[in-house]
């Protein structure tokens, strides 16, 4: 008879943590952690910036080319293309005066060369996102001030004069504003030379103007082209339908899908009124034509106006990232309606989908108007070429208008949300047939609308999901924990922030201390946190809380959790108010609402619900969630309102879980398998970790999140034994069951969630299975893409460094170059009054952690190189040297004229394969510029692999051992490791992390002075290699050795 357990899943950014507890025993089967790299475009990032650079420059060559065609047609220049360093001198010399034709070619190719933004919505920058930096939008948007009296050369000019250089973030010019100098240039020498023509100007203008679309695709005869059809072409990214998969989504704008989300928003808005707290029928219709279609961005305060309540009365809503309530924008419609004459349109709901449509898929006007031209509702040319004009329009929605059109009905007429409505009419997801398959299929994953780091944890989730089934049978349940950070780089701010937080709070218990003399403050920072959030009141009698009574009285003041524990199920500071202890025993097990709507309260309700509102105008003291805690005014005892309780704060019902989720169930569903999947909430297995005293130390390696999934899996008990989680259709009749294990008080809640003795068994629990994900892919960057020139320096190649940022005033760097190694600078070297100039600044200001910067912040100058009359260029970097030429890449033949070897540094390693000889182990490292490709594979050229084997002394008849990649389980003398790379080829060092912690957390761990990276070398004191195999589930296996390394890779 097959094992009956639980499987406890813990899916994390990079990780997926796994626990097996048996159903009967609760006794602890297996646990092991998957390990694979976050999915994100870093890793193929430098190669498609590659490809797009090479293709810019591609097009940008071939334009240069037309526009020498166009001149030498001309007879502007003739074979010789003319060269000048003041191309922006001659350009605005060419508005106003006459030039020579050497001259005009070098203005008209210069301009060609770099011709402007033409789409500013499309482009997105790096720096977007930094505040201190202005936007693409907003620096054209300064330039064109600028432009209003002067042309383009004429701006670029002046900065160039005034600071030193010209491209940069402030060089954002539209292509149109291009476009007017380069037409006032050809204009001026119109007068002057009677060959150039109109027909010049058109041609010329046509060139700097024209970009190949990218909706245009390659050009034709590519294999990856799509027959110039634009429809094609999006259908192809669209996607499909959730429900229906033989129906594309919808477009993002269509007006039915705005009024489904819309709909969708007021079903799930909450009313605090004495009558039904849902909206009804006819307020949902006055909201969406008195609202929605009124106002381009409806607020909070509109919708409460209409249904006649105040905003505080109304929960349930979307917010923004800043907490902002948000709703349905009805975007087309209000476009449409203030460009169009025809305001019968706005009354058509299939002809507005039908523009949305044509809006999204096709983007230039002429195509627009075209595809306007063929609706059966025939628009005035008036109103096609204003619809035309309209952008922003990009992006799907999840389902089709089919989809949507078969329940708005029901999103009218009922207060379900479009779930519910899923659900009451029995509407299943059909994206893939899962009937008859032995192993949960990934693919479903693919179509979902999940970012890529969460659709690979899923995908290695449902992995170990597959590896757990094959070898222990079905488990009875299925829990799943799903990170609440999307990403790594969510995380670090969000533990930032954490950070930021405590050390605030560390220097407020500081001052606390040094102003009242009083250490109990190092132990009462909880309630000192509400105090100050608080602003020194007891919430539920209004009454003021002093300081320095609280820290000598502390136990006059009680933290009270709002919601009873025993119903919300949530510890956390949204949940906590410091109050009396006096108001907390007359409150006991009520909400705020209750208690001061009672007799036994000191103030009344009305004034409690006034205070609470001007305290969450900030929400650094009181979150949004804390506020509807504190304003709840329904019934706690009600059983829905209990489960909504539950479903808030114990069951994790963000969308990609759910996608998940609906997947597993589906195919246990479809298959007749008898397995339950069930989510929980990450903030309710933290309460658990923290009651049961199991910390969780990251910094002892990868086990805890083991560990974790074992904690999850035990929580399931508790939905198992005790009657509120799980019966929750009983509630209502709870009392009646005297010998129930319900939990029906705080004091009970603690004993329920107080102490769990399977917590040691899970600590001492030794969690010895780790699997790495391999990467094999061979289509990785080649080699890092900085550029790098050398110098020989007393027949030693060394490799020069620029410096820059160098009047940032956290930059130290500038500071110990010049006083440690000043004979490295080539300024030094090469231009010594320049570095004299220098070197007087770092002496004037010694003691500042920048010198340059100090002289910038007071003279308000720039340092400028050494000529007689002291208007040299402005020093904007500094080229030194510091390290010999080591393993490198030589690209000196890319660069004519070149007088020093140039290079590129750190081949990225692909593997190394290692070979065992009667002299011991030897290897042979390949790096990504080993790699070879052709139309359907990558291969390793068999000569270049056995020169490479030669030059290491590798003979035909030594034994091969294995091959090596990133995250390989190498057992090297006796010790096993997980492979990193090549660190020194010419060396045979390797580079190794250990297998179930990182090398850095072990050193922090021990306290270790040195050694964050492991290094070996194989050579003479190696004494065994083994190449180690685990399945996902950390499994170690035998395999057997292959003969000879693999050299040929297939593609996709």
């Amino acid at each position: 008879m097959t094992r009956k357990y639980i499987l406890g899943l813990d899916i994390g950014i990079g990780s997926v943590g796994y626990g097996l507890i048996d159903f009967d025993t609760k006794g602890i089967i297996d646990a092991g952690v998957r390990l694979f790299p976050e999915a994100n475009s870093d890793n193929n990032l430098g190669r498609r910036a590659k490809r797009g650079a090479r293709r810019l420059k591609r097009r940008r060559i071939h334009r240069l080319d037309r526009v020498k065609s166009l001149l030498s047609e001309y007879k502007i220049i003739s074979d010789r293309v003319p060269v000048n360093n003041q191309p922006y001198d001659i350009r605005v010399k060419g508005l106003t005066e006459r030039l020579t034709k050497d001259e005009l070619a070098v203005a008209l190719l210069h301009i060609a060369k770099r011709r402007g933004i033409h789409n500013v919505d499309v482009v997105m920058d790096k720096d977007e996102g930094d505040k201190e930096s202005l936007s693409t939008k907003d620096q054209i948007n300064k330039n064109a001030k600028f432009l209003e009296t002067r042309y383009v050369c004429e701006l670029q000019k002046e900065r160039l004069e005034k600071d030193g250089l010209v491209r940069g973030v402030e060089n954002r010019f539209l292509t149109k504003d291009i476009v007017r100098e380069a037409k006032k240039i050809i204009e001026t020498q119109m007068q002057y030379y009677p060959e150039i023509d109109d027909t010049f100007k058109e041609k010329y203008i046509d060139l700097v103007e024209t970009r190949r679309a990218y909706y245009e695709g390659p050009g034709q005869g590519s294999l990856y082209g799509w027959d110039a059809d634009v429809k094609k072409w999006y259908q192809l990214m669209m996607g499909h339908c959730t429900y229906f998969p033989e129906e594309y989504r919808s477009v993002k704008y269509a007006y039915t899908a705005d009024l489904y989300n819309a709909l969708n928003d007021l079903n799930n808005l909450r009313i605090s009124r004495d009558e039904n707290d849902r909206l009804e029928y006819h307020e949902k219709y006055h909201i969406v034509e008195n609202v929605f279609k009124q106002k381009r961005t409806p607020t909070l305060k509109q919708i409460a106006k209409e249904i006649g309540v105040e905003e505080v009365d109304i929960s349930g809503y979307r917010i923004t990232k800043s907490g902002k309530p948000q709703f349905t924008s009805f975007k087309l419609y209000h476009d449409l309606k203030m460009v169009i004459s025809d305001q019968k349109i706005l009354e058509n709901i299939d002809l507005l989908d039908q523009i949305a449509e044509i809006l999204t898929i096709y983007q230039d006007k002429d195509s627009i108007i075209n595809e306007l031209g063929q609706l059966e509702y025939l628009l005035s040319e008036h109103d096609k070429s204003v619809i035309s004009d309209l952008t922003g329009y990009t992006g799907t929605h999840n389902l089709s208008l089919k989809c949507m059109q078969m329940i708005i009905e029901e999103l009218w007429h009922s207060s379900m949300n479009h779930m519910e409505v899923f659900t009451a009419l029995n509407i299943q997801p059909k994206k893939y047939e899962l009937k008859g398959y032995k192993r949960i299929p990934t693919a479903m994953i693919e179509d979902a609308i999940l970012s890529p780091v969460v659709k690979r944890s899923f995908k290695q989730a449902i992995g170990v999901v597959n590896a757990v089934i094959k070898k222990y049978g079905l488990p009875k349940d299925i829990i799943i924990e799903l990170a609440r950070k999307s990403n790594s780089a969510e995380q670090r701010r969000y533990l930032n922030e954490i950070q930021k937080k405590n050390e605030k709070m560390r220097k407020r218990i500081e001052e606390i201390i040094k102003e009242y003399g009083n250490e109990n403050a190092k132990y009462l920072i909880q309630k000192i946190r509400l105090h100050d959030a608080q602003e020194g009141k007891c919430l539920y009698s209004l009454k003021d809380i002093p300081l320095n009574d609280l820290l000598r009285n502390p136990d006059h003041y009680e933290i009270d959790h709002i919601i009873p524990r025993s119903i919300s199920f949530d510890n956390s500071m949204h949940n906590k108010v410091l109050v009396r202890s006096e108001q907390n025993a007359k409150k006991s097990n009520q909400t705020p609402y209750q208690y001061l709507t009672s007799s036994n309260s000191d103030i009344e309700y009305s004034v409690f619900k006034q205070h609470i509102l001007n305290l969450g105008k900030n929400k650094d003291r009181m979150s949004k969630k804390k506020r509807e805690y504190l304003l709840e005014e329904r019934d706690i005892t009600k059983y829905d309102i209990q489960k909504e309780f539950i479903n808030r704060n114990l069951v994790d019902t963000r969308y990609a879980t759910r996608e998940l989720t609906s997947l597993l169930k589906a195919y246990f569903h479809i298959n007749d398998l008898d397995v339950k999947v069930k989510t929980i909430n990450g903030s309710f297995t933290d309460f658990l970790r923290k009651r049961w005293r199991f910390r969780k130390e990251r910094d002892e390696g990868y086990k805890h999140h083991a560990q974790d999934a074992l904690i999850i899996a035990n929580a399931d008990y508790l939905f198992k034994e005790h009657k509120l989680l799980k019966e929750i259709k009983d509630v209502s009749d709870i009392n009646m069951h005297q010998n129930s294990s319900e939990i029906k008080n705080d004091k009970q809640y603690q004993e329920v969630f107080g102490n769990y003795f399977k917590m040691d068994d899970i600590k001492n629990y030794p969690i010895t299975k780790f699997s790495h994900r391999v990467d094999k892919k061979p289509n990785r960057q080649l080699i890092n893409d900085t550029i790098y020139s050398t110098r020989n320096i007393d027949d030693k190649i060394y490799v020069v460094e620029t410096l820059k940022n160098i009047y940032d005033r956290q930059n130290d760097k500038v500071k110990k170059i010049f006083n440690k190694y000043p004979e490295n600078i080539l300024m030094y070297q090469n231009d010594l009054e320049t570095f004299k100039k220098i070197h007087v600044i770092m002496e004037q200001y010694a003691n500042e952690k920048n010198p340059l910067a100090k002289y910038y912040e007071e003279t308000g100058e720039f340092v400028t190189k050494y000529a007689k009359d002291d208007n040299g260029p402005v020093v904007k970097k500094i080229k030194y040297y510091m390290k010999a030429l080591g393993e490198h890449l030589d690209v000196t033949h890319n660069y004519s004229g070149a007088k020093n070897q140039v290079v590129q540094l750190s081949k990225k390693s692909f593997r190394f394969d290692i070979y065992k000889s009667e002299q011991g182990y030897k290897m042979v490292s390949l790096s990504y510029l080993s790699l070879n490709n052709d139309k359907d594979r990558y291969f390793v050229n068999r000569d270049e692999y056995a020169q490479l084997k030669k030059g290491k002394q590798i003979a035909e008849t030594d034994q091969f051992i294995g091959s090596f990649y990133t995250n390989d389980i190498i057992q090297l003398n006796g010790e096993k490791y997980r492979v990193i790379g090549v660190n020194n080829d010419r060396r045979n060092r390797i580079e190794l992390d250990r297998v179930d912690i990182r090398q850095t957390d072990y050193v922090k761990l021990h306290n270790l002075k040195k050694g964050d990276r492991i290094f070996m070398t194989i050579g003479r004191n190696t004494t065994d290699i083994e190449k180690i195999y685990t399945d996902i589930l950390g499994n170690i296996y035998k395999s057997k050795r292959p003969k000879a390394p693999q050299l040929v890779f297939k593609k996709g």
